[in-house]
């Protein structure tokens, strides 16, 4: 058998290896004097749009811009800290952005590439100051180096924010407003409910919705507003309410009333958390061993016939699957929580599905949302529609 030593406080026989130095070839498509001679003219015409909006319509006095890096510099390591920091903003988030670059020294390139664009803010006052600031820079510092980054400059505006074309019908939007770092979510709101209340439209803020650096959250009122509504300087984002496909279930043919017995065991686990988020279930119903919590979205609404036929046939579906005749049901693989988002008033479904999310302070393994057709969903893997329903104490179903 082979010696093997130990060696202790073997740690005293290392040393450290520098890494290599780095070597900055980078070549970069414009000049500090390049960059300013594009951009603050850009910057200045930014600095009037912003000028014009009403105090209203900017909380804290603060305004967005809109910073398109050149493609080049879409690494994070060449995001502009320096600059925007000595400038007073501050970034509220970015989106891929397509355009044609002034100049590119990059061999492969093509004519329109992807780039970042950043969204910052900061007070009209620093705004203000950004072209003399940015004329002032001194070319080797670190700020203007960030600065020869920047292609495109521009203040947010209503075309931004409003898409599409919400006037197409409907009086309910979504909206997304920016949440500032250093602010907490309450400034946000209600200066934007304040905001929004001069310009006709009513923000429901039971359904909002927070998402990283951004609240999503129901307004209603008229389409021809929204413009207005638009120059909120922290919104980011004004579109119809995403709605849920709630046209009531068409019959391809008359149900089949097929005997089948329910299993008796319970489910294989309890671990999941899955959340069928759908019409609702009836008063009566053979799944009650099967569902952990049942609630309604809207307790005010009635229920609609249609959509409760549908909801248990979804959380049917997913429970048992497509059911043999004359068979016992195949035992579940979990429990189910059962959130009823479409009823008689269903106007935000969207928000409203989304905030069931995590209906037990963490994400559900599977959320099934109303659909018109079950057979579709995908990763259910649902061959067939099993339906179970109260028949004389008798379960039953139809495919």
């Amino acid at each position: 058998m082979a010696n093997r030593f130990i060696i202790g406080k073997g740690e005293l026989l290392t040393y450290d290896i520098p890494p290599p130095p780095m070597r900055n070839n980078k070549v970069h498509p414009y000049s500090l004097i390049e960059a300013q001679a594009a951009v603050v003219p850009q910057l200045i015409k930014a600095v009037q749009d912003v000028k014009s909006l009403p105090p209203e319509a900017c909380p804290l006095d603060l305004a967005v811009l809109k910073l398109d890096l050149h493609p080049a510099y879409i690494a994070k390591s060449f995001f502009p800290r320096a600059f925007l920091r000595e400038a007073g903003l501050v970034s509220l988030g970015s989106r891929t952005v397509k355009l044609s670059p002034r100049t590119d020294h990059r061999i492969t390139a093509p004519d329109i590439c992807e780039t970042t664009e950043l969204f910052v803010a900061g007070p009209r006052a620093a705004l203000a100051r950004l072209p003399d600031y940015a004329m002032q820079l001194q070319d080797g510092t670190t700020a203007a180096m960030q600065f020869r980054e920047v292609e495109n400059v521009s203040a947010m505006t209503a075309l931004d924010r409003v898409r599409p074309n919400p006037a197409s019908g409907g009086r309910v939007f979504e909206v997304g407003l920016h949440r500032l770092p250093d602010q907490s979510l309450d400034v946000v709101r209600r200066a934007f409910t304040g905001y929004a209340k001069a310009c006709g439209f009513v923000v429901n803020t039971k359904y909002e919705f927070p998402v990283g650096g951004m609240l999503f959250l129901a307004v209603e009122g008229d389409p021809s507003g929204l413009d207005a509504l638009a120059m909120f300087t922290l919104l980011r984002v004004v579109r119809p309410m995403p709605a849920v496909r709630s046209a009531r279930p068409l019959a391809r043919s008359s149900p089949i009333a097929v005997s089948f017995r329910m299993p008796t065991a319970q489910s294989l686990s309890d671990e999941p958390s899955v959340a069928i988020l759908d019409g609702g279930l009836p008063d009566q119903h053979i799944l009650q061993r099967y569902i952990g919590r049942y609630e309604k979205s809207d307790a005010a609404a009635a229920d609609v016939p249609d959509y409760l036929e549908h909801g248990l046939g979804v959380t049917s579906a997913f429970l048992f699957g497509p059911i043999e005749p004359g068979t016992e049901a195949p035992r579940p693989y979990s429990y189910v929580d059962h959130y009823r988002v479409l009823d008689a008033h269903s106007n935000h479904e969207g928000l409203r599905t989304l905030s069931h999310a995590g209906p037990r302070g963490r994400d559900p393994a599977v959320a099934s949302v109303p659909v018109h057709e079950p057979q579709s969903w995908p990763g259910l893997a649902i061959r067939g529609f099993g339906r179970a329903c109260l028949d004389g104490g008798a379960g039953h179903a139809s495919q």
